[in-house]
C-alpha cells in the first residue's frame, strides 16, 4: 500500500507544512480519506460512547 501519513494541509493562505507535490497525491488523498473514518470513530466514543458513564 502506497499511503503518505499527513497533516492536514492549511489552504488559508499561510505557509503550509504539506508541499502541493504531496498534496496531489494519490496517497496522500487516501490517507486523508482513513483519517476521516478514525476521527468518525473517536468522534462517535465521545458522543456516544461516553453516555454511559
Amino acid at each position: 500500500m502506497n499511503v503518505i501519513p499527513h497533516v492536514a494541509q492549511n489552504t488559508s493562505g499561510r505557509r503550509s507544512a504539506v508541499p502541493d507535490a504531496i498534496a496531489a497525491s494519490a496517497g496522500y488523498a487516501i490517507s486523508v480519506q482513513k483519517r476521516k473514518l478514525i476521527e468518525q470513530g473517536f468522534g462517535w466514543a465521545k458522543t456516544v460512547g461516553a453516555s454511559g458513564r
